[in-house]
């Protein structure tokens, strides 16, 4: 009984917290990514969130469930306008959906791929430098790396 006494008063003290805007202040890099929350069932039913972080700083600012751009959009209007136009860049993974976001949300934003995507991409597809040999920017690219 003393157990249900304790978690009532985390919970009565700590949603006011988590609740609170101001809790991770302005942010200057905002991040959305999605994450396989948990499978469940012996068809291994997949249930996803969208995390919301702050690149910059490397903090989870929130965790939204699923990962269509309904529930994103809405944290990100929720926000103070202060807040919004604060936000510089935008980082996310190579997929359109959260890019449509920003776009939506935070249209000054400057839109930057999330690195593990790019690296992901990359040893994933290791004939992109043959294609890329073809292309009139090949060159560059390769004076730039020597």
């Amino acid at each position: 009984m003393i157990g249900i006494w304790i978690n009532d008063a985390v919970l009565a003290y700590g949603a006011p917290l988590v609740e609170d805007p101001s809790r991770y202040g302005y942010v200057n890099a905002l991040g959305l990514d999605e994450t396989l929350f948990y499978r469940k069932g012996p068809y291994h039913n997949q249930n996803w969130c969208t995390t919301i972080l702050d690149t910059e700083d490397a903090t989870l600012l929130d965790v939204v469930p699923d990962k269509d751009t309904k529930k994103p959009k809405n944290w990100i209007a929720s926000q103070p306008k202060d807040w919004r136009d604060r936000v510089k860049w935008g980082t996310c993974d190579l997929a359109g959906s959260y890019r449509a976001v920003f776009r939506e949300t935070l249209p000054n934003a400057i839109l930057v791929a999330d690195p593990f995507h790019l690296v992901k991409v990359r040893h994933e597809a290791p004939w992109i430098p043959a294609v890329m040999k073809g292309h009139r920017l090949w060159g560059v690219a390769a004076s730039q790396r020597s």
